[in-house]
C-alpha cells in the first residue's frame, strides 16, 4: 500500500462527511481552531503558515530556517515559528510592511484569522522570539529571558539537581544568545 493509499484508508476511519471520501477530494478538519501544544498542531501551524507564505511571495528561497540553506540575498527574508511569521527587510520600513500586507491578504484570502493583537509591522526595536532589536540592527537577549536564566543558575546553585531536560534548557540560553555576538 503506497503512504497517499495509506493516508486515504486513515482519513476514511474518520469521515463524517456526505458520500463517499475520495483521493482527489480536498477535505477540511470540522473544528476551526488546532489545540495548541501538541506536536501534531504545531506541525499543521507551520506547514500551513510555511505555504502562505510562499503564497504571497516569500518561498524558500527567502526563509531563514535551520533546515534550509541561508537566503543568497538577504535583503528580504522571513522565519515561522509555528503559527508567528517575522519579515525582516533591509531596503526600508515600506519594503517590510509590503510584504507583510501581502501575507495578510493571502491569509484572508485562505479564510486563516490572524491574531491582530501580535502584530507588529514595519518597526525597528522590539522583541523577535526572544531577541532584542534595537534600531533594526543591534541584537541582544531579551532581558526578561536572561533574568530568568540568571535566577534558574542560582537555583542550581543552591541545589545542584537536574534533570537532562533542565540541563538543555539551562545551556540553550548561552548557546542562543552567543549566536548573537
Amino acid at each position: 500500500m503506497c503512504l497517499r493509499d495509506r493516508a486515504l484508508s486513515e482519513l476514511i476511519k474518520h469521515w463524517r462527511g456526505e458520500g463517499d471520501l475520495c483521493a482527489d477530494m480536498v477535505v477540511y478538519p470540522q473544528s476551526c481552531v488546532w489545540g495548541m501544544g501538541f506536536s501534531w498542531s504545531s506541525y499543521v501551524c507551520q506547514t500551513t503558515m510555511l505555504a502562505q507564505c510562499r503564497e504571497a511571495g516569500l518561498g524558500p528561497e527567502r526563509l531563514l530556517a535551520d533546515d534550509l540553506d541561508s537566503p543568497e540575498d538577504m535583503s528580504l527574508v522571513a522565519a515561522v515559528a509555528t503559527d508567528d511569521t517575522m519579515i525582516f527587510c533591509s531596503r526600508g520600513r515600506s519594503c517590510s510592511v509590503a510584504a507583510a500586507e501581502a501575507l495578510d491578504k493571502v491569509l484572508a484570502k485562505n479564510g486563516i484569522e490572524r491574531h491582530t493583537g501580535k502584530d507588529v509591522n514595519g518597526e525597528l526595536d522590539g522583541v523577535v522570539i526572544g531577541i532584542l532589536f534595537e534600531e533594526g540592527r543591534r541584537l541582544a537577549p531579551a532581558t526578561a529571558k536572561l533574568y530568568t536564566w540568571l535566577r534558574a543558575l542560582l537555583a542550581l546553585c543552591a541545589s545542584p539537581r537536574l534533570s537532562p531536560l533542565q540541563i538543555s534548557a539551562l545551556l540553550g540560553l548561552p548557546h542562543w544568545v552567543g549566536q548573537l555576538h
